[in-house]
């Protein structure tokens, strides 16, 4: 994959490129081990995680989420699933019809937030991919923020979880490695053409009604020990 800002590129490939690594391989090499990393199961889509996938669209991109996320059946049982899935396109998501309602309600929800609707609004990119080498090292390295707001600096990336409250998000960040992507994507992301970040803001939502939503920044301490 060619160094710099690849605004239109499938989420599939991204993940695919050999050559470059990314803060859920390095991730892995620090909480497991190299041998965990080297081995890992090349990563495809899972319908499981499509739910999560069309959240991300709906609430960041909804004209886009119009057409690619698809109310189908009540389950993923039968015939009248598979022939929705037959007409579903490769770059739709298609959901049984509780998870599609529960996705628009989440998204109405979050899009109230002012600090989103500031973050979405003008020249945001959304899940566009960057490519830079590391000077240091000589690694190449890749990230893909959910939205990035030039005229703001400010990048963004949304998180669903079952409890969006400080102590539980603390918790989480440290365990998946949050503040260590904070200091990847924010850093790398001037260095592959992209415009400076001087703040990034993780958006946290509660994945089930009332669909609380949250905007967290780290403190300095983690930002610290994210990206020793």
């Amino acid at each position: 994959m060619r160094e710099g800002i690849i605004q239109q590129l499938d989420e599939e490939a991204y993940h695919a490129d050999p050559d470059s690594i990314s803060k859920s391989g390095l991730w892995t090499m620090i909480s497991k081990t190299p041998a965990h990393f080297r081995y890992a199961p090349a990563r495809g889509r899972e319908p499981q995680l499509d739910v999560g996938s069309a959240a991300h669209l709906a609430i960041l991109e909804p004209e886009l989420a119009a057409t690619r996320v698809i109310k189908g059946p009540p389950d993923r049982r039968g015939n009248r699933w598979k022939d929705a899935l037959a007409e579903t396109p490769d770059n739709a998501y298609l959901l049984p019809a509780g998870d599609y309602d529960g996705v628009m309600i989440m998204a109405d929800q979050v899009r109230k937030h002012p600090v989103v609707q500031r973050l979405t609004s003008g020249t945001t990119l959304f899940e566009a991919s960057g490519f830079w080498t590391d000077e240091r090292t000589g690694i190449r390295m890749r990230c893909r923020p959910d939205s990035v707001a030039p005229e703001m600096e400010i990048m963004g990336d949304l998180k669903t979880t079952a409890d969006a409250s400080a102590w539980n998000w603390s918790r989480t960040a440290g365990n998946l490695g949050y503040h260590m992507q904070e200091h990847i994507y924010s850093s790398g992301w001037p260095v592959a053409g992209g415009c400076n970040i001087n703040a990034f803001v993780f958006i946290v939502v509660e994945a089930k009604a009332p669909y609380c939503t949250v905007v967290y920044e780290l403190d300095p301490s983690a930002v610290t020990e994210g990206r020793a």
